[in-house]
């Protein structure tokens, strides 16, 4: 009912902030150094939220925990620091989401399938304590995002300053779109 919409939503944010960010590139506002982790969290939205996988949750989590962390480490022009906080907080997140998605396989080797009443196996990603706190981050980089986007639409005239609004609605999308929390 709703999550192929949401689906499709987070599937377009996620396009509408790659295109963003390439601009960016395009235009020196940030950093070349963005576009591995950029190109990694596109791909990885379309395999989280597509049926099948290109590869298995662990994997993408800790892909894109390297991938955030390469962007923080390393000398950079004071200029660049911020924006590649802003990729490495959004990754940080999607990495999180991935990790969180593996928690049920894992869970399964450990414990028994909890059954529902009605007779429906229960299994979410994670687990609700990790469903809030994974909604909180995407929520905090959000409000973030959306309160920094006065000051970046300034510092760069144009679409390419909504990149990390869209990125940031597109995780709370993808996050509503997982089933069971």
């Amino acid at each position: 009912m709703l999550a192929p919409v949401l689906t499709a939503a987070a599937l377009g944010l996620t396009a509408a902030s790659g295109a963003c960010a390439g601009l960016a590139v395009v235009r020196r506002a940030a950093p070349k150094r963005v576009v591995p982790a950029a190109i990694a969290m596109a791909v990885s939205a379309v395999d989280m939220l597509l049926p099948g996988t290109l590869l298995a949750p662990v994997a993408w989590g800790a892909l894109l925990l390297l991938l955030a962390l390469g962007l923080l480490l390393g000398r950079t022009a004071a200029t660049a620091r911020a924006e590649l906080a802003w990729h490495a907080g959004s990754t940080l997140v999607m990495a999180a989401m991935w990790f969180g998605m593996a928690m049920p396989a894992a869970a399964a080797v450990t414990e028994p399938a909890v059954t529902a009443p009605g007779g429906a196996a229960h299994g979410g990603h994670g687990g609700p304590v990790l469903g809030v706190l994974l909604l909180v981050a995407a929520l905090a980089l959000a409000v973030a995002a959306f309160r920094h986007l006065p000051r970046a639409r300034r510092q760069e005239p144009g679409i390419a300053a909504w990149r990390h609004p869209l990125m940031a609605v597109a995780m709370l999308a993808m996050l509503a779109a997982m089933p069971a929390w």
